[in-house]
């Protein structure tokens, strides 16, 4: 729900020729007069586009979200499923989703998410939302883009409007919109058959002020005039500078509170607590799943007495991985993007990939690092997106890549392991077979610990120059396999065993434990059972031990999430969170 302002006049748009990835979307079916009846349809981009909008003193961004009524409205917010529920929609029909964030500066971002459907007459407005607990919902739905909408034309729409402010009483009351279309200046905008479409509005009898929107051909709203002034588009990613690296600080992991934070039934809102993509856990207590199959990337807000819904965002048709960096989390997606996000859920740039990324990306000083279906390795900046380097192995990688200190090492599916510094240089590359698990160490002499997938061997190889420190039989097939101080541990369903960084030797080993998931660093081991969590120290021995009744089952028990403060236990119907104290 914008407020509005007066129109002011727009510089060329250049910014139409840089954004490539729609133009091809555009010129489909539209270099004449439409004949079907959802002609405003063709002005709705991709699902998951994006684009900025940028003022001086703020910027806005617009994310489009494109499915199933069920799918889009299963993310939130609640007014959405009032209006399906009011309206006997049927959740299997297409729906639209425009979101919006705002923010002028000062750290306080707003955001809307607004519900758009595609009938006879056009493009309709069903619902509008603000920051999750104010809403509008119209009925019939706003007629905002007729069909054959043309410069010159005039429209009106009439009806009802629920409103809630702020979590208030849902009240009803009429209202009327009156709609004008005129043709841009611009040339670039003349050539992509823009118009500029302006809407006043009154509502229960308050009249409100102009808004002026440019609406483009495949690309949605290109700019906007309202009351927070006139914004146009900019390819500019948001630079906004990461937070300081930090780690979970597993050395004091003795002291650490879990606690039950919230706990609520996976059917609200559609939520789905056990993601078949690893969640990432944010600074702020924001859990970041990704809804299968729906496509979703959904910000929970895990530290009050339920699990909320904070943000939705759509990085693209279906998101591939994420990964959590304190104060922004970075997904990749089957367009072939790295898309990043903020706490608040506001996009701050995105990048094109070489292939397909489907192991969670890691963070390298200040960059991220990501490795490719096609065997590529690249780096991105955290602050833009820039791309800093990229190089490449023989084939694809679907291990996870592991960073400690200045290093990063990649293994693919062949075997091959490879070793490159903060510039991107490989610093030395070694061949085993192929490979089902590999983790680097710390401590004071690193090694990169590799399981073969075909043989009971494990081989570790000095982080500094690649040669190898030795090779140990290990029976175990290790669902995981962690690297902590002096010492790698697998983990399998019902055996732990720890084999010494510097021999290869078994430390110690343990047994009879039924492990769903583990994490751990430095000289302590997190395990995940069916009802509780337990701490092991750097001998294997229990130091700690939590129930965490989280509904787990044994085909759906759960998984460790791991912040740079937070650690999360989550299971199909909650989540625990513990923090160290």
């Amino acid at each position: 729900m914008p407020s509005p302002a007066s129109p002011t006049e727009r510089r060329p748009t250049l910014w139409l020729v840089a954004i490539i990835g729609v133009i091809s979307l555009v010129s489909v079916s539209f270099s004449g007069p439409a004949s079907t009846s959802n002609f405003a349809a063709v002005y709705v981009p991709a699902d998951g586009f994006r684009l900025r909008l940028v003022a001086p003193g703020n910027a806005r961004s617009i994310e489009w979200a494109r499915g199933t009524a069920s799918d889009l409205i299963a993310a939130g917010p609640i007014a959405s499923l009032n209006w399906l529920v009011k309206q006997k929609g049927d959740p299997s029909s297409a729906l639209t989703r425009l979101t919006s964030t705002f923010s002028d500066g000062t750290g306080v971002v707003h955001r809307s998410d607004d519900f758009l459907i595609d009938d006879a007459d056009g493009l309709r407005t069903a619902v509008e939302t603000q920051d999750n607990d104010s809403y509008r919902i119209y009925t019939p739905a706003r007629l905002d883009l007729p069909n054959a909408v043309a410069a010159g034309r005039h429209w009106v729409s009439d009806g009802q409007a629920a409103i809630s402010l702020r979590g208030s009483k849902e009240q009803v009351g009429a209202y009327h919109a009156e709609f004008s279309a005129s043709a841009p200046q611009s040339h670039d905008e003349v050539v992509r058959r823009c118009l500029h479409i302006t809407m006043t509005q009154n509502v229960n009898g308050v009249a409100e002020p102009a808004i002026t929107r440019t609406w483009c051909p495949g690309l949605g709203i290109t700019a906007v005039s309202d009351a927070q002034g006139a914004a146009t588009a900019s390819t500019d990613p948001l630079r906004v500078p990461p937070a300081a690296a930090t780690s979970f600080a597993w050395k004091d992991a003795a002291s650490l509170t879990l606690s039950q934070h919230a706990v609520e039934s996976t059917g609200a809102n559609g939520m789905i607590l056990l993601p078949q993509i690893p969640a990432a856990l944010l600074a702020d207590d924001t859990l970041v799943s990704v809804q299968v199959p729906a496509g979703h990337m959904m910000g929970l807000g895990v530290g009050g007495q339920e699990v909320g819904i904070r943000w939705r965002a759509r990085p693209g048709a279906r998101t591939t991985a994420v990964a959590g960096f304190g104060d922004r989390v970075v997904a990749a997606n089957t367009e072939r993007q790295l898309v990043a996000y903020d706490v608040q859920g506001q996009w701050l740039w995105q990048a094109p990939l070489p292939d397909l990324v489907v192991t969670t990306p890691v963070r390298l000083g200040d960059a991220v690092v990501v490795a490719g279906l096609d065997g590529s390795v690249s780096a991105y900046a955290l602050v833009d997106g820039q791309k800093l380097w990229s190089n490449r192995l023989t084939a694809e990688v679907r291990l996870p890549p592991k960073v400690v200190g200045d290093r990063v090492v990649v293994v693919d599916q062949t075997g091959a392991v490879a070793c490159f510094d903060t510039s991107g240089v490989e610093q030395w590359s070694q061949q085993l077979d192929p490979s089902s698990r590999f983790t680097v160490t710390s401590g004071a002499n690193p090694v990169v610990v590799v399981k073969s997938r075909t043989s009971i061997w494990v081989t570790a190889f000095a982080l500094r120059d690649g040669s190898q420190a030795w090779r140990a039989e290990a029976r175990l097939s290790g669902s995981q396999l962690l690297g902590l101080d002096g010492q790698a541990v697998l983990v399998d369903r019902t055996q732990l065993l720890s084999l010494d960084a510097d021999t290869g030797t078994v430390r110690w080993a343990r047994s009879g434990d039924t492990v769903y998931d583990a994490a751990g660093g430095v000289d302590h081991l997190m395990l995940l059972g069916l009802d509780r969590v337990t701490l092991l120290d750097g001998g294997g021995r229990p130091v700690q031990s939590w129930a965490t009744p989280v509904g787990a089952t044994e085909n759906s028990a759960g998984s460790i999430v791991v912040g740079a403060s937070q650690l999360a236990v989550i299971g199909p119907h909650g989540v625990f969170l513990g923090a160290i104290r």
